[in-house]
């Protein structure tokens, strides 16, 4: 054989070895990852027999039948902390020509706080039986171990039987209530109690208590300036007459002509002001304040004008509501009655000694 020739046997050999080890390693692989997910699928269903179980031991369940009737009542969980609640659930299976009433609501449940209570739809199960539940979340009050006494359902065959004809109750149910899990209990580790710490200033801190120092003083400031105005306007309106004030204020009101532009309704607004104005500063009754009906109300009750005045004094701030808020269009005469109105309630009331003003005898130009 050739040189060539046995160059070429052994590296077709090589090659078949390749491929043999290559075959081996992939085998080799495989089984290892089928192995790891067997592992896995064993893990996880151990972790969820586990879960079931625990699930199993936490919720307590009875059940009791009489005739068609089943009643399961399922407690979950059966033994629990101060700290959590707890899930009452009342289920009935009875055959569909039965009529079942649950319990009244909350019955033999005065040991817990009822948080939460609903009524699932009545659903068919198997072999044409009607399916009910009542569904209570619960809180307990304080620990101990509670007998969840029996409740009481009634059914009764439809159309044959009167309502409650028989009755079925739930088992007993036991409730244990600690204050702590024996294991929380052992974890309290609770520290010295630390005594006063300083707070640590920023250079900053001083800002907020100067900020709300100014704010004060600015609010005071303000607050006697409005008390010093009020009190110097006061002072300047009593050293006249309210009836001296009233005129002053109808004569610029005649003055401006509204009614000769159609500004009735301001007009109206500033007629009624005007005496608005003169009942407060004369017979100190707050008028300007109160709406008319409010103001009359409390005229009705006073005794300084006499029953004329009122009566005037009803009318005219009647017919100014009218125009002021019903949009209530009123005639030349009308306004000149309105006015006139005006200034012979004033001068009818004025002091005795203070003369009528003259300047205030015409009327507005309508």
């Amino acid at each position: 054989m050739t040189p060539r020739a046995l160059h070429s046997a052994a590296a077709a050999a090589g090659r078949a070895a390749g491929a043999l080890d290559g075959a081996r390693r992939w085998r080799r692989a495989g089984a290892a990852a089928a192995l790891a997910v067997a592992i896995l699928a064993a893990g996880c269903d151990a972790r969820r027999r586990k879960a079931d179980e625990a699930a199993a031991t936490r919720a307590v369940s009875r059940e009791a039948s009489s005739g068609p009737l089943t009643v399961r009542l399922t407690v979950d969980p059966a033994r629990l902390t101060l700290a959590e609640g707890l899930t009452l659930t009342l289920t009935t299976e009875c055959d569909e020509a039965y009529d079942v009433a649950l319990p009244a609501f909350g019955e033999n449940l005065e040991a817990f706080i009822i948080r939460d209570a609903r009524d699932a739809d009545p659903k068919l199960i198997d072999s044409g039986r009607i399916q009910r539940a009542r569904v209570y979340t619960l809180e307990p009050l304080v620990s101990g171990e509670y007998t969840l006494r029996p409740m009481t359902v009634t059914f009764h065959q439809r159309d044959r039987e009167a309502p409650g004809a028989h009755r079925l109750e739930t088992p007993e149910v036991t409730v244990t209530v600690t204050a702590l899990l024996p294991e929380d209990i052992a974890a309290l580790d609770v520290e010295d109690i630390v005594g006063p710490q300083e707070i640590p200033r920023g250079p900053l801190s001083w800002l907020p208590w100067s900020l709300g120092g100014l704010a004060v003083l600015s609010a005071l400031a303000v607050v006697a300036w409005r008390r010093c105005r009020r009190r110097r306007d006061a002072v300047a309106a009593a050293r006249r007459p309210a009836h001296e004030i009233a005129y002053d204020e109808l004569r610029a009101l005649v003055a401006r002509d509204l009614p000769a532009q159609g500004l009735f309704k301001e007009f109206y607004r500033h007629l009624s002001g005007i005496l608005r104005r003169y009942i407060e500063n004369r017979f100190c009754l707050q008028a300007p304040e109160r709406t008319t009906e409010e103001f009359l109300d409390v005229l009705s009750r006073d005794q300084t004008l006499t029953e004329p005045h009122k009566a005037l004094l009803k009318a005219f701030l009647v017919h100014c509501d009218l125009v002021k808020f019903a949009e209530v269009q009123p005639t030349p005469a009308q306004v000149q009655e309105s006015f006139d109105r005006c200034r012979a309630f004033i001068e009818e009331t004025r002091p005795a000694a203070a003369p009528p003003a003259a300047a205030a005898a015409g009327g507005p130009a309508a």
